[in-house]
């Protein structure tokens, strides 16, 4: 279970500053192994892009999920010019149901922070990198995170991978 002690992120820089939370969703199932490299060259990429702006690298804060039979905090929460992409090795099923919950969970206990902190924030941005469907068990988190983007808390960009389901992607 991830932990969700404000004390484990990083904390706040600029704080005086409207923030961006970014949450990387990334399907690490073993059906993604051809496509891992890239995909992690890319998310190594756009943070390298992020850093080259001086107004980003000081108020957009990532978080990176990755989930296969379950899904995990990989890199918590903190200032872009902090991010460190991990290696990543594919294996296992598609937990994309566990991902989206601790993908919220995780937003909001940095919207907590935020407010702890008196920081301001933009909606959410969430990415979700991945090739196929769910098939852990629905939790419900599909709905919360509908009911998120109409309540105007994130923004949720879905990118296929390789040959992937399209339904699933267009029904976030």
């Amino acid at each position: 279970m991830p932990h969700f002690e404000t004390e484990i992120y990083s904390p706040v820089l600029n704080s005086g500053q409207q923030h961006l939370p970014c949450t990387i969703i990334v399907d690490t199932s073993s059906s993604m192994e051809e496509s891992i490299p890239q995909t992690m060259q890319a998310i190594r990429d756009c943070m390298e892009a992020l850093n080259d702006n001086p107004r980003a690298r000081s108020t957009v804060d990532v978080c990176l999920i990755t989930f296969d039979s379950s899904a995990r905090v990989v890199v918590p929460f903190g200032p872009v010019s902090g991010f460190e992409a991990p290696m990543i090795v594919a294996s296992g099923t598609t937990a994309m149901h566990q991902a989206i919950d601790l993908a919220l969970r995780e937003d909001r206990a940095r919207k907590d922070l935020y407010q702890k902190t008196g920081t301001g924030h933009y909606r959410s941005w969430f990415f979700l990198l991945t090739d196929g469907s769910p098939n852990d068990a629905d939790n419900g988190a599909f709905e919360r995170l509908l009911e998120a983007q109409r309540a105007g808390s994130v923004n949720f960009y879905g990118v296929g991978i390789g040959d992937f389901n399209k339904k699933t992607l267009a029904s976030l």
